[in-house]
């Protein structure tokens, strides 16, 4: 579930925001006027977009960032002056006055882009699990070879229709194969 919390020190503009971003179809979760209570609200998912303020009642925009969640992206609005006292590298700006365009439309780009982060996160996961199932495979085949007389192709001819048959993943049978010698 998208999660957006709005954090402004002053509750006139949080409500201002929050009005402008649902008026065009945008969800706001929460509304708040503190980092602790920002933090609170993101350790209930795991991802999600902060729209913020320079400073909140508690902190600074930069500090926030600095605490939150790793899925989480920040997007500030604040002025030229405040944006200069920024030190933070991966915090998006508007600069103030913003207008309702370029508040949705960064919104919607934020969205995109933690959807393409996720997206590469679970193929690097994959890729990751992959190269650690490889070679337990690798090794079951060559026990296969040695045992069964066969060539490295059908050694993993056998791994995969056995796979297919007991609809278990082929790490799995790789793993019996190496547990207990069988097949």
């Amino acid at each position: 579930m998208k999660s957006l919390i709005l954090a402004f020190a002053n509750e006139s503009t949080c409500h201002k925001i929050r009005t402008l971003l649902e008026t065009n179809g945008i969800s706001v979760k929460k509304a708040c006027y503190s980092g602790h209570e920002v933090l609170r609200e993101a350790a209930k998912s795991d991802s999600g977009i902060i729209i913020c303020g320079f400073k909140l009642t508690d902190m600074t925009a930069d500090v926030l960032k600095e605490m939150l969640p790793e899925g989480y992206l920040m997007l500030m609005l604040a002025s030229s002056e405040q944006r200069a006292y920024c030190t933070s590298t991966d915090v998006l700006y508007l600069t103030t006055p913003v207008n309702k365009n370029d508040l949705q439309t960064s919104v919607n780009m934020i969205w995109q882009m933690q959807k393409l982060a996720a997206e590469k996160r679970r193929e690097q996961a994959i890729a990751s699990k992959k190269a650690q199932d490889l070679p337990l495979i690798e090794r079951a085949k060559g026990m296969l070879m040695v045992r069964n007389g066969l060539t490295e192709d059908e050694a993993h001819r056998m791994l995969q229709q056995r796979s297919m048959n007991s609809g278990c993943k082929m790490v799995d049978v790789a793993r019996i194969v190496l547990s207990d010698g069988s097949l």
